[in-house]
C-alpha cells in the first residue's frame, strides 16, 4: 500500500538523516536499521525500492549502487525543520 511504502521512505530518511556521524551507508546497513535487524526479503524489497524513489525524487544520492547519502537538499529542509520528525 502506498502509506506503508510513504512511511518507509520516511524511515530511511530519518535514519539518514538522524543523529549519526557518518554521511553514508551501505544499503544492506539501512535494510537491517529500518526493518528491525528482520530477515525478510519482501521487507528489504521494500526499503530498496523506497531508496530507489528518494533518488528519484533528488533526496539521497545512490552511489556505485551500493552506498546511500542524503542530499544537501534533504538536510537543508531537515534543518528547516528543527531537526528530523518522523
Amino acid at each position: 500500500p502506498a502509506e506503508s511504502h510513504d512511511q518507509t521512505q520516511r524511515d530511511v530518511l530519518g535514519f539518514l538523516l538522524g543523529d549519526r556521524d557518518q554521511s553514508r551507508c551501505k544499503i544492506e546497513e539501512i535494510c537491517r536499521a529500518v526493518t528491525g535487524g528482520a530477515n525478510d526479503w519482501a521487507k528489504d524489497d521494500d526499503v530498496r525500492n523506497a531508496i530507489r524513489d528518494l533518488a528519484g525524487a533528488g533526496l539521497v544520492h545512490l552511489e556505485e549502487g551500493e552506498f546511500v547519502s542524503p542530499t544537501r537538499a534533504a538536510r537543508y529542509y531537515c534543518n528547516l525543520q528543527g531537526g528530523w520528525v518522523i
